[in-house]
């Protein structure tokens, strides 16, 4: 340490400070850095009412430094204690110093990274402990030790003794449980912490998928920490009970967007950053602006281990700690950039034109084999750019199996809606609706789309059952208002035709030629929206999910409802209606990682078919005819009593879904009067959907208002952060 004050205190302008005296705000711009030469400096945090002391630096302390060098604001209160020294030093001549000392840069920007990391870690486990608990939060990160775990490398393994509990402070972990079950966890997060203090063996095996930076607690700090704080350490132990592990949870992702083609970083970079800022907490970085933040041209480009790639680590670290979403915008052109910003990356989304062929199509594949040599799996997305006005999109399943990426998405450019949707879904904050089946009921879904539309909530993956199939993919294709009650008018149009009851009561010849004149070229992969459906594999005892192949015959099989429409040919198996193992298909979406929210829209009755009189165990099919010429209805029809059949054994499906809370918002529509076949009313059923579902979608558009990560119109927007004054 002697040997920094021996070359860094000439360099900067020496300062005096009497006890007790501000050095700079917490949330000040940060352009210098102070190197204590006697006294001491005491850097607090302020939280809420309260403040927290972080930390004491003493003579030969380098304060202040990562601010300096990275740009931003200070993350903490400085005042000095006792009468102090100081030599200041301006955040140019600091950056050259680093520069030009690699091995002195790596351990002062260390031993910077591990105080600034403490800080957040004490500010956050205040805020999550409650008021009261600063003391204590500000003593664990005291007390906490530092780790850093390169991705791939395992942070503990399933079965060992838990001796302590890690707070994830950048980077992200998965948990492997060995059962297939498996959980992303990423910063700000702690893990292992119930087993810790349940002196219990690990349940899961923890790896980086991306270099981490962890906090570790071990219980016997924690133990001694219990006998000074005992109520607060009681919250923490609440904190640690409660924390939820699951797929959908919202966490702080690195996103990395490749302009494949002609468009320029910036171009694509920055409307995708602004629709992401719209949500939460997000920076966007590309060359121009990381090597203007850092003040050296061309540092964006530099090799690992090479001059200034100690200050760009640095940097991409400080703001994955600090916001929710890291963006980086990348050429797909060959370049360092290109190549740290695909080992960052916790997704990918490669955007080019609709039809890349020839160059474009070289390109992608050249980036794909990047990300295979990594060895990481990351999520890989392609957004195809349509022309203004394209009337669909054509073969983008041959596209998908051409490049091999998991999923591939429809950019129009001009709908600004679509973009955002990309944005939602590409950092797991997506809504998905999901339809259940209900016979003509589920023409109460297009109110459903109505309301929605009105209260401004977005919809970003549909899915359904038997009816909810029918209309998710008519909304897939990006019908809405008067076009969608007239393609599913045209889809009912004469549907009854009844044959001899040898495998169906109708012959569905009608229906499946109104579903192929409307899809009949189409793919999944195809619709402007991701949509999937569900139909019951009748050969197989189990539920059909259908995610690719021609919209047709999935949208055929999952309204195959037993005894009224034939079954499917799905190679050797029979595909039935979807209904009767799923009938509100939240399975679907339930862990998926790109959504945060799931609206499930309900129109099957809660009651089927009574009897208003006793008739016996021996019905006469001339007496049910007799009783209807009269005009009595003392008996169920045969199609109620199929239709009802078909629902009664998902309903515990969907009651375990609900009791598990994994519906954020359930709608149960009151259709009563609402026959199951009443295929000819479409418009009034629909109206009675706007009417049922109106209110409370208003009701939760305003709850949701301004709720982080929420894309509602009555919300109040984020703002996408500069990172030159993000920190």
């Amino acid at each position: 340490m002697g040997d920094l004050i021996t070359e860094l205190a000439p360099l900067g302008i020496t300062r005096m400070l009497d006890d007790g005296e501000l050095l700079c705000l917490q949330g000040e711009p940060g352009r210098e850095a102070y190197l204590v030469l006697d006294g001491a400096i005491a850097a607090s945090i302020e939280h809420g009412d309260s403040v927290i002391t972080v930390g004491k630096h003493t003579a030969g302390s380098l304060v202040g430094e990562v601010t300096a060098v990275v740009g931003g604001t200070r993350i903490a209160t400085l005042r000095s204690r006792g009468r102090t020294t100081l030599s200041v030093i301006d955040q140019a001549v600091l950056s050259e110093w680093l520069d030009s000392h690699p091995v002195e840069a790596a351990s002062a920007l260390a031993t910077a990274r591990e105080r600034t990391d403490r800080t957040r870690v004490a500010a956050q486990l205040a805020a999550q402990l409650g008021p009261g608990s600063e003391e204590l939060a500000g003593a664990i990160a005291q007390r906490m030790s530092w780790r850093s775990v390169p991705a791939g490398e395992v942070l503990y393994r399933k079965g060992e003794s838990a001796t302590a509990a890690f707070f994830l402070v950048s980077g992200r972990a998965q948990l492997d449980f060995g059962d297939g079950r498996t959980s992303l966890m990423g910063s700000g997060e702690l893990i292992g912490a119930v087993e810790a203090l349940e002196e219990e063996p690990r349940p899961a095996t923890a790896m980086a998928v991306r270099h981490l930076t962890v906090g570790q607690l071990n219980v016997s700090d924690f133990l001694d920490l219990v006998t000074t704080e005992p109520l607060a350490a009681v919250r923490l132990v609440r904190r640690v009970i409660s924390a939820p592990v699951s797929a959908r949870a919202g966490r702080s992702r690195s996103l990395a967007v490749v302009a494949v083609g002609d468009m320029s970083v910036e171009q694509l970079g920055l409307p995708l950053g602004e629709a992401i800022g719209s949500l939460c907490d997000a920076v966007l970085l590309t060359p121009d602006r990381v090597d203007r933040l850092l003040g050296s041209p061309g540092i964006a480009q530099v090799s690992v281990g090479a001059s200034g790639e100690i200050r760009l680590a640095e940097l991409f670290h400080q703001v994955e700690v600090d916001n929710d979403v890291v963006l980086l915008a990348a050429s797909a052109e060959p370049s360092e950039w290109l190549d740290r910003v695909l080992r960052h990356a916790d997704q990918v989304v490669l955007v080019s034109a609709a039809h890349p062929i020839g160059e474009q199509a070289k390109t992608i594949d050249r980036v794909m084999a990047q990300l295979r040599q990594q060895g990481r799996q990351v999520p890989t997305w392609l957004g195809l750019q349509h022309p203004p006005r394209a009337p669909r999109a054509r073969k983008t399943s041959d596209v998908a199996s051409r490049f091999g990426v998991d999923e591939v998405h429809h950019l129009r450019s001009d709908s600004s809606g679509d973009l955002a949707r990309l944005a939602r879904l590409a950092v797991g904050r997506g809504t998905a609706v999901v339809l259940s089946g209900g016979g003509a009921r589920g023409f109460a879904h297009i109110g459903v789309f109505q309301s929605l539309a009105e209260c401004g909530l977005s919809v970003d993956r549909v899915v359904g059952a038997s009816m909810g199939s029918v209309i998710a993919a008519a909304v897939a294709q990006g019908l809405d208002g008067t076009d969608l009650l007239d393609v599913v008018e045209r889809q009912f149009e004469g549907l009854l035709d009844y044959t001899v009851p040898m495998v169906s009561l109708l012959k569905g010849e009608k229906i499946s030629d109104n579903i192929r004149a409307q899809w009949g070229s189409y793919d999944i992969e195809d619709l402007w929206l991701p949509f999937s459906c569900v139909s019951t594999n009748l050969t197989q005892s189990r539920s059909e999910i259908h995610r690719h192949g021609p919209v047709h015959q999935a949208v055929r099989a999952s309204v195959a409802l037993p005894g009224i429409l034939p079954p499917v040919p799905f190679g050797r198996d029979l595909l039935i209606d979807g209904g009767v193992l799923d009938n509100l298909p939240i399975s679907l979406v339930q862990d998926d990682p790109s959504i945060s929210t799931i609206i499930a829209v309900d129109v099957s009755p809660t009651r089927g078919p009574s009897a208003p009189s006793a008739f016996g165990p021996a019905v006469s099919g001339w007496s049910a005819v007799a009783d209807r010429v009269r005009g009595k209805r003392t008996l169920p029809t045969l199609a109620s009593v199929l239709m009802r059949s078909v629902s009664v054994g998902s309903a515990r499906v969907r009651d375990q879904y609900l009791a598990e809370g994994l519906a954020d918002l359930y709608l149960d529509l009151d259709l009563g009067g609402v026959g199951l076949l009443d295929f000819t009313d479409v418009r009034p059923i629909a109206q009675r959907g706007y009417e049922a579902a109106h209110p409370q979608l208003q009701a939760w558009a305003l709850d949701q208002a301004g709720q982080p990560g929420t894309p509602s119109s009555s919300g109040t927007p984020k703002v996408l952060r500069n990172p030159e004054t993000s920190r």
